[in-house]
């Protein structure tokens, strides 16, 4: 299997948690397991989020990156520390922009040789899936 085709086959199962989680938040209101769906939610988002970061850094360490654009990808993981202590819906806000946010830093990734030329399409539809769950999950908050 090509390196792409596993980016896309992990980042898509990655995506099934937060498509899952966001449902059980709509299939179970009024109980506690709504509550418990939109932590775990928050929870799965900032790993991800995480990870996402920190692959993103490593790129721009691997290709020498500056310091600035270092310490910028470092940032873009800070959300992730606060969203799973934050309000439900203030927390998957905060997610999602931050989301949006590591997208538009990575957009000039390939064009400077740090990724392959496949990798913007694959972000751009993971991110957007990733995105319009939390928004279908802030929507049972």
């Amino acid at each position: 299997m090509s390196t792409a085709r596993a980016a896309a086959a992990l980042g898509t199962a990655g995506l099934v948690p937060f498509w899952g989680l966001a449902a059980l938040a709509h299939l179970a209101p009024g109980i506690g397991l709504a509550y418990v769906a939109l932590r775990a939610e928050l929870t799965w988002g900032a790993v991800i989020l995480a990870f996402m970061a920190g692959a993103r850094w490593a790129m721009v360490l691997a290709a020498g990156g500056g310091a600035l654009r270092q310490a910028g990808f470092a940032l873009l993981a800070l959300p992730a520390l606060a969203a799973p202590f934050l309000p439900p819906l203030s927390g998957l806000a905060l997610l999602a922009a931050a989301f949006a946010g590591l997208l538009a830093a990575e957009r000039t990734a390939t064009a400077r040789t740090e990724a392959p030329a496949w990798y913007p399409r694959l972000r751009l539809w993971l991110t957007a899936g990733a995105i319009a769950a939390l928004a279908l999950a802030a929507l049972a908050v």
